[in-house]
């Protein structure tokens, strides 16, 4: 449900294509300060995985290609094309941690300027 209506029209090239992300998160998004919420400061852990030979030479793959494409749309001195792919390296960079080597899949979330050729799934 997701991927049909968020991901799949963020990486379209239709103008409005962000429309159905923003609906989704004007919905979910409280604008609260944190003085009006009165929480308490955040408790940070860290948790270092040891990733396999085979995750970690996809992880490095996978970041290098969305690094190419954000110094690219940087380059080309568009900060709104650097945003877009700044979110979608984030976008996969969190799908690839969540699913692993085996259940990501890299036409899911393909850094602008790569072509299906560059990755292996």
């Amino acid at each position: 449900m997701f991927r049909k209506h968020i991901i799949t029209p963020i990486l379209s090239s239709a103008s409005g294509r962000f429309a159905n992300l923003r609906r989704l998160l004007e919905s979910l998004c409280l604008r609260r300060t944190k003085a009006l919420l009165n929480l308490p400061e955040p408790i940070t852990d860290t948790q270092v995985l040891e990733l396999s030979q085979q995750e970690q030479d996809a992880y490095l793959d996978f970041g290098a290609s969305c690094k190419r494409a954000i110094d690219s749309a940087i380059s080309g001195h568009s900060i709104k094309k650097a945003n877009q792919h700044v979110i979608q390296a984030l976008l996969g960079m969190r799908l690839f941690c969540n699913l692993g080597v085996t259940g990501f899949s890299r036409k899911w979330v393909t850094c602008p300027y790569e072509t299906p050729e560059t990755h292996s799934n």
